[in-house]
């Protein structure tokens, strides 16, 4: 990253060794001495050559003789402490100095920056394995829970099909039909011994294919059955009179 700027003192042109310039060569020297620093700021080692080429290059920048300008550069050289040389080349101690302190700058920032992406580089990958570990376990789960829930269907199922059933029948309201196991048969018969549990269940059967509206959900149906054979009295005769009677006081009608 190449530096465009160098600090500038705001009292520069009261230093003394300005002064020695200024004086021998007014303010048209205090410009040039610039020049020559921007132009030693921007050259690749913060140096110029004292060989001809160079030294006419500066004299067509600062719009000067050849003759003065070396003149004023070899001034500068010998007589102020403003550039060192080697007697192959010139620079400025004080530009160097502060080319190195920004040079150290840049390195530091860029350091810095290269850590701080680094670092986000690594969080963006942790939060990337958070986030599949996360994935892989909810799909893990969400596995464990199909099996389990599979795996209980197969049972309740397997359950279902080994369970007794009667002979009897009833048509539900979603059109599929509801078997009255053996068990709950049994059971009407031990509950309502005083009454033709048979017979009234073969009604309650006919009356649901003949009442669609009427018809109950495979858990209600049980609770149907149970209100149709509680309200059968003992003494009832089979017959439409009957029938007309127990769905009265079901409130089916």
């Amino acid at each position: 990253m190449p530096k465009h700027w160098t600090p500038h003192d705001f009292d520069a042109c009261s230093d003394p060794e300005i002064l020695k310039i200024r004086a021998r060569f007014g303010l048209k020297g205090y410009g040039a001495y610039w020049v020559l620093i921007e132009q030693l700021g921007m050259s690749k080692d913060h140096n110029l050559s004292l060989d001809e080429n160079s030294i006419g290059a500066l004299s067509v920048i600062t719009c000067e003789p050849y003759d003065q300008m070396e003149s004023f550069i070899r001034y500068c050289i010998d007589s102020t402490t403003l550039f060192g040389s080697d007697g192959q080349t010139f620079w400025s101690d004080r530009l160097c100095e502060e080319m190195r302190r920004y040079d150290k700058l840049v390195a530091q920032k860029s350091k810095a920056g290269k850590a701080s992406a680094a670092a986000r580089s690594e969080q963006m990958l942790n939060t990337r394995s958070t986030g599949d570990k996360q994935v892989l376990n909810e799909r893990s789960t969400n596995t464990i829970q199909h099996n389990t829930i599979q795996k209980n269907t197969k049972e309740k199922n397997k359950d279902s099909s080994q369970q007794a059933v009667s002979p009897f029948t009833f048509r539900l309201k979603n059109g599929e039909v509801f078997q009255l196991t053996e068990e709950l048969y049994r059971t009407y018969i031990e509950t309502y011994h005083e009454i033709d549990v048979h017979s009234e269940l073969k009604r309650a059967s006919a009356w649901l294919e003949s009442n669609p509206s009427k018809r109950k959900t495979r858990a209600g149906m049980p609770k149907f059955l149970n209100g149709w054979l509680a309200r059968c009295k003992p003494d009832s005769t089979d017959g439409e009179d009957h029938t007309k009677q127990l769905l009265k006081e079901m409130g089916l009608t």
